[in-house]
């Protein structure tokens, strides 16, 4: 095994973690070792602030994962994001390159604050197992702890980073699903934390059904719908990141912008868990095209998940929708 995979498995599988750091920083150097230029070793604290910005933002925004043992004590990042949340210079559900390209100056005040304050000690601390250090390093920091600018490489890390890149970056996502595990049962982790885009599926189709189901009613407001309606789904598609018909409901216009990301109180819960207990005995006439989704349910309880994933949902800090 190369010597390089040989440090990353140590620091992964042998450190005490209190917040997803190390990780972020693997996945950071292995992304940007690349793109240095020939002979070049240094990687900057701007670019490493980048990407802990591109890795962290969808975590808060997105999906509201904890990252750190304390939840008083998650990573600055995220912290900072979500201080601007609350101001509302971030729009809920913004993403990165949207909030950049609408507020320039903002982002760059936010990317000098990750830089001055993410770095203090996951830099130092990267190589260190049980308080020894992990030989061979990747970096080391620039001149010196305190006046540290960014990291530099040695050439045998940089081809390692370039060579095993795709190798290293799967384990640092991996012990970072694991880390986040302790936290929470949410699914799709290795998805949310790898930052692969989820592709949505059109679940247009589905207008004519649930339209029948629920007489061209609002699943929420039960009030007739105009202009064909909306599909929602019930269970946030930020937390699910799938599109199973027992998710699925016919919604106003005015309840699906207002309901968004948000977890519906447990009287629509109910509503949604009665629906699809009648669709699974047979009582509500459905197409096999629509009922595809529920076989797998039929001798499991999907109303025990369902509950679960809004309970999840709601540990996590989604906020709550009261239709």
């Amino acid at each position: 095994m190369n010597l390089y995979l040989s440090s990353v498995h140590r620091i992964f599988t042998g450190g005490r973690f209190t917040n997803s750091y190390k990780f972020a920083l693997a996945r950071a150097i292995v992304k940007l070792a690349p793109q240095l230029g020939k002979g070049k070793l240094f990687i900057s604290k701007d670019a490493l602030a980048q990407c802990f910005l591109e890795y962290y933002w969808p975590l808060e925004t997105a999906y509201h994962l904890r990252q750190g043992i304390d939840p008083d004590k998650d990573p600055v990042v995220m912290v900072q994001i979500r201080a601007l949340v609350k101001k509302g210079v971030v729009e809920v559900g913004e993403t990165l390159g949207a909030f950049k390209k609408r507020s320039g100056q903002e982002f760059e005040n936010l990317l000098r604050l990750v830089r001055r304050t993410a770095f203090g000690d996951v830099l130092r601390r990267f190589h260190t197992v049980r308080q020894a250090s992990v030989r061979p390093k990747f970096f080391e920091l620039s001149g010196g702890n305190r006046q540290s600018d960014g990291v530099m490489l040695t050439s045998y890390s940089k081809a390692a980073l370039v060579d095993y890149g795709k190798i290293i970056d799967y384990m640092a996502v991996a012990a970072w699903v694991d880390f986040t595990e302790g936290f929470t049962a949410a699914p799709k982790l290795f998805q949310k934390l790898s930052g692969e885009q989820p592709k949505r599926k059109a679940v247009t189709k589905w207008l004519p059904e649930l339209s029948r189901l629920q007489d061209c009613r609002c699943f929420y407001c039960r009030e007739q719908v105009q202009d064909q309606g909306d599909i929602d789904h019930l269970m946030p598609w930020s937390f699910v990141l799938e599109d199973k018909t027992w998710n699925l409901v016919l919604a106003c216009r005015p309840c699906n912008s207002t309901k968004r990301d948000r977890v519906v109180s447990p009287e629509a819960l109910q509503r949604l868990l009665d629906r699809n207990e009648a669709i699974l005995k047979g009582a509500l006439n459905v197409s096999p095209r629509f009922v595809r989704h529920f076989v797998e349910w039929k001798e499991r309880d999907l109303s025990g998940h369902i509950r679960t994933l809004h309970a999840q949902a709601h540990q996590d800090g989604f906020p709550v929708w009261m239709d």
